[in-house]
């Protein structure tokens, strides 16, 4: 549906020839030779030497920006049209110039839309249609061309605003997947900080109540806490996989918005046998070894979160963010402000001073108050995640 105008050799030869003895004619006819033979940055060269001796002449601008089309150099096209428009004085010539310059666009659009730029695509087919009703109104003999030119560009437009809709409806409801994911996380880590806790609060008992029989009993608690931490992870990690082969089941753009969910991934995984080796250490009663594995998980379960969460800041909207600018801006002025007193380092001091009193005091738990304490908690996290894990859909 697209009409590339080109000025006829005659109309080259007539406009140039009070031109010929400065060689400008000559120039223009051998690029329309070698620009006819499929050479066209020999074309351009030709219309260069022409502009030498014919600084002003607009129809070499003008075949220049057709060579240029021809190679897909578009952007190039267009400024070699524009400085046609602006050197002639001929409508005809203004309107077909403009006329090429929506068809650059337009091919310009295209190529943005095969590579899924869609918004850089319809910000094109709107410059072209632009270009094509300028050249309609200068020119009325490019109306019907030009017509149907703004036609498909408009029905392609409709298409691709159709696709981002739907794009922007799948990557909500992949960041809605991504959240509940960040969220699971987050249970799994705080679980596993408080097995650290746990294990590093027995062996501190043990130190001074080393005869105590019942311990036997909490550090198998502390095993089967262990070995429900890594049962949620694994899940967990099914959960992401699903999620990845879903994205990339709906093309390259999808997969790319699934990379950091699937380097999370990976971290969560490595997490896993680690988890396994602990539990197994709890088993044999070795706290030690097991609590530097627990660490060791817990921090791969971090460094997961942190990628999944990592661009969250980006994201928001800029009132959002210059919102939280100003309101950290205003903090850090009132810490400037506030003043450094002995007083209230004073009041710090004692307030640690009580805090490692009552940790102390807890360290020395008796074994059955531990153990009826994680009791609980292990009651709370049972309930929680029988309420928390669910499929992920599957009719996206």
């Amino acid at each position: 549906m697209k009409k590339f105008y080109m000025l006829l050799l005659f109309v080259f030869i007539c406009f140039s020839l009070p031109l010929f003895a400065m060689g400008g004619n000559e120039d223009m006819h051998k690029g329309n030779e070698v620009y006819h033979q499929g050479d066209y940055q020999a074309a351009i060269d030709q219309y260069d030497a022409a502009l030498v001796t014919s600084p002003e002449l607009p129809e070499a601008y003008f075949n220049k920006g057709n060579s240029y089309f021809r190679l897909g150099e578009f952007e190039e096209a267009r400024k070699a049209y524009e400085k046609a428009i602006n050197q002639t004085t001929k409508l005809s010539l203004e309107g077909k110039s403009r006329f090429n310059m929506g068809n650059s666009f337009f091919m310009d659009a295209q190529q943005n839309a095969q590579a899924q730029k869609l918004k850089e695509a319809i910000d094109l087919f709107r410059q072209s249609i632009v270009n094509y009703e300028e050249a309609m109104d200068l020119d009325k003999s490019l109306s019907e061309d030009a017509s149907r030119n703004i036609e498909l560009a408009r029905l392609i437009m409709k298409d691709l605003i159709d696709q981002l809709k739907d794009q922007a409806e799948k990557d909500k409801e992949f960041q809605d997947k991504v959240k509940k994911i960040v969220e699971e996380l987050q249970k799994l880590i705080k679980e596993e900080d408080r097995e650290v806790k746990a294990n590093a609060q027995l062996q501190a008992y043990l130190k001074n109540n080393s005869k105590d029989r019942n311990w036997q009993a909490l550090v198998t608690k502390l095993e089967q806490d262990q070995r429900a931490n890594r049962s949620n992870t694994q899940n967990l990690s099914q959960q992401m996989a699903q999620l990845i082969q879903e994205q990339q089941q709906k093309g390259a753009m999808a997969a790319q918005l699934a990379g950091g969910v699937a380097q999370a991934k990976e971290l969560i995984d490595q997490s896993d046998p680690i988890q396994n080796q602990a539990a197994d250490e709890l088993r044999s009663q070795a706290l030690e070894p097991a609590q530097q594995n627990q660490i060791k998980a817990r921090d791969l379960l971090v460094k997961a979160l942190e990628l999944l969460t990592q661009g969250d800041d980006q994201n928001q909207p800029q009132d959002q963010q210059q919102d939280q600018k100003s309101q950290d801006d205003q903090q850090n002025q009132q810490d400037k402000d506030q003043p450094n007193d002995q007083d209230q380092q004073n009041q710090d001091n004692q307030n640690q001073a009580e805090e490692d009193e009552k940790q102390q005091a807890s360290l020395a738990e008796k074994p059955d108050d531990i153990l009826d304490e994680e009791r609980e908690q292990q009651e709370e996290r049972e309930a929680q995640i029988r309420g928390s894990y669910s499929d992920v859909q599957k009719d996206w």
